[in-house]
C-alpha cells in the first residue's frame, strides 16, 4: 500500500477462528511492530498507544501483513 509522507497510520484486522483468536501479529515491510492481544485487533486507534513504525511514515510503498494465531498455535495470514 501506498502513504504520503506524514501519514499516521490505522490499521485494524479482522481475524476469527472457531477455538478463538490469541493474539494478532502486524509486520511493516517484513518488520515486526506490535501484538494485539485481544479484540478489536487494532494499531494507531487516535488516543491509543501508537507504536513509532506506524507514527509520520515515510513517503513510498509499505507491505503490511498480519498473523493471526488461535488458542491451539495454528497460524493464518
Amino acid at each position: 500500500q501506498h502513504f504520503p509522507e506524514g501519514t499516521e497510520l490505522y490499521v485494524k484486522v479482522k481475524a476469527t477462528d472457531s477455538d478463538g483468536i490469541d493474539k494478532v501479529l502486524l509486520y511493516v515491510n517484513g518488520q515486526y511492530v506490535d501484538t494485539e492481544n485481544h479484540h478489536p485487533y487494532e494499531w494507531g486507534k487516535p488516543h491509543k498507544h501508537t507504536h513509532h513504525r506506524l507514527n509520520n511514515m515515510k513517503y513510498g510503498t509499505y507491505h503490511l501483513k498480519a498473523v493471526a494465531y488461535d488458542r491451539h498455535g495454528n497460524k493464518g495470514e
